[in-house]
């Protein structure tokens, strides 16, 4: 008997009463309901496979047409949150935006932002979570291509940030994305930011044998009852602190809490103890208040911030102004096809994170659309163009 047996990296089958349950990249998932698989032909699902009682050629020419409608139904696992898959074939730029892809700041610091989605719920989040309706996940193939275009524009050696608004290491191609970035020999050191709250043993040494070189931790506690309250659920404090001494002796660790008045003022000191035992640098962030984020304390102005600072400095022994790791320097800047106060057409493809909001394309730059309820071709006026990443309003 003819058999097509389909098997994907990134994609995993359980049966589910009649219908068929697909796992996604770990995090994401859709459904294909029994009667959409028996019209490509009869099937069962085994160790994680869909196999057909077909040709491979017939299966493959409908199967993908309807995987590629069931992409555009991908919800998050958990949040029940739509999710939109960008990959090469979507037509969608991985330059523009401020919320996924790359971003080029015109120095030698790319930024990559492969996943929205995050496992923890942080009271001081810049984001605030609850008020975006849509997750974004990138294709790990795409970001390379996309990424060695910046990198051409660029005189010296390059370093890479993997963070953005979610947690990398939810992002489940992280190991294969560290293993292609250390291919690109013009690549210098290759760091995260995360919460830390997935790090084990097993996982930092797959990361690091892959190519991480620098762990950006925002530990921003050091007692459990803080801890939990910051995150917004119960964080695993005495795992995380493990993790970060395991780190502390393979790669470059960062500790960099996030200071929050009147919540983790002693944890502060705590912290910078802690940091001097591991001989590794503390960054400590000063709470910022933005537009959409959220805001449990009142911010203190940075003059005060930096005067803190001061006196820990002097009192403890260590250096918290100044420290920039790895080093920021200007360099080449893409060119930008759009510039502030133009008018241009750009064609909507989605939804953005915010409500009412859109993205659009334009050219090979995307476009995030405010106060936008339009579809299709749209005339926009372009209102940030800053760093490449480009808003813009409906006409």
């Amino acid at each position: 008997m003819i058999m097509a047996e389909l098997k994907f990296q990134n994609l995993l089958f359980t049966a589910e009463g009649k219908d068929v349950y697909a796992r996604f990249m770990d995090y994401f998932y859709f459904i294909f309901k029994d009667n959409e698989l028996l019209k490509i032909s009869d099937y069962k699902v085994e160790n994680k496979k869909l196999i057909f009682k077909s040709s491979k050629k017939t299966v493959e020419s409908k199967f993908f047409l309807l995987l590629d409608r069931k992409f555009r139904e991908l919800k998050t696992i958990g949040s029940e949150k739509p999710c939109m898959y960008i990959h090469m074939n979507s037509q969608i730029p991985l330059i523009g935006s401020n919320e996924f892809g790359i971003v080029d700041r015109g120095t030698n610091m790319i930024e990559l932002k492969p996943i929205t989605t995050c496992n923890i719920d942080c009271i001081y989040c810049s984001v605030d979570h609850s008020k975006r309706g849509l997750n974004y996940i990138v294709e790990e193939e795409y970001i390379i291509d996309e990424l060695k275009k910046v990198i051409a524009v660029k005189e010296a050696k390059v370093n890479i940030h993997i963070g953005g608004q979610g947690e990398p290491t939810m992002y489940s191609d992280l190991p294969r994305l560290l293993r292609d970035l250390r291919k690109i020999r013009r690549i210098g050191s290759i760091s995260i930011a995360t919460n830390a709250v997935l790090l084990n043993k097993k996982y930092i040494d797959r990361l690091i044998k892959a190519g991480l070189t620098h762990f950006h931790v925002s530990l921003n506690a050091f007692s459990g009852k803080t801890a939990d309250y910051i995150a917004g659920k119960k964080y695993p404090l005495k795992r995380v602190l493990e993790s970060l001494r395991y780190i502390s002796k393979s790669a470059k660790l960062i500790i960099a809490p996030v200071y929050l008045p009147s919540v983790n003022e002693s944890d502060m000191i705590e912290i910078i103890g802690f940091s001097k035992k591991l001989n590794s640098p503390v960054m400590i962030q000063n709470y910022l208040t933005y537009k959409f984020g959220k805001r449990p304390v009142n911010a203190i102005p940075m003059k005060l911030f930096f005067k803190k600072l001061s006196d820990w400095e002097k009192k403890y022994d260590i250096n918290l102004t100044g420290l920039v790791e790895p080093e920021i320097k200007i360099d080449n800047a893409l060119d930008k096809p759009f510039k502030k106060g133009d008018i241009i057409s750009a064609e909507v493809v989605g939804e953005a994170r915010l409500r009412n909001t859109k993205i659009a394309t334009a050219g090979d730059r995307v476009i995030t659309v405010v106060d936008c309820y339009k579809k299709g071709s749209i005339r926009v006026k372009i209102i940030r163009d800053k760093d490449n990443i480009f808003t813009a309003v409906p006409l």
